[in-house]
């Protein structure tokens, strides 16, 4: 069975060592990126890349949901310490 994996903050050095471990992993997945910033060196590096406010604004969960429902992720990997 194919996942449906997502990386948040795909821009950071924790995000960029999930990306590369996923990458040479045997796992069979599809990478759903977010990022805070459109130019994020992950952001575009899977399936499909979105554009997310950051953790501390309010509508931080229910982007991040709403992203969850549309691409059906079955993992959420967290790239940084504040979300």
């Amino acid at each position: 069975m194919k996942l449906n994996i997502m990386v948040t903050a795909s821009g950071s050095a924790i995000a960029q060592g999930i990306i590369k471990s996923l990458k040479m992993s045997s796992l069979d997945f599809d990478l759903i990126t977010t990022d805070t910033q459109p130019y994020a060196a992950g952001l575009y590096r899977g399936k499909a890349g979105y554009i997310v406010p950051m953790a501390k604004h309010p509508d931080f969960i229910d982007k991040i949901i709403k992203i969850c429902n549309r691409e059906n992720i079955d993992c959420i990997l967290i790239g940084t310490d504040y979300e």
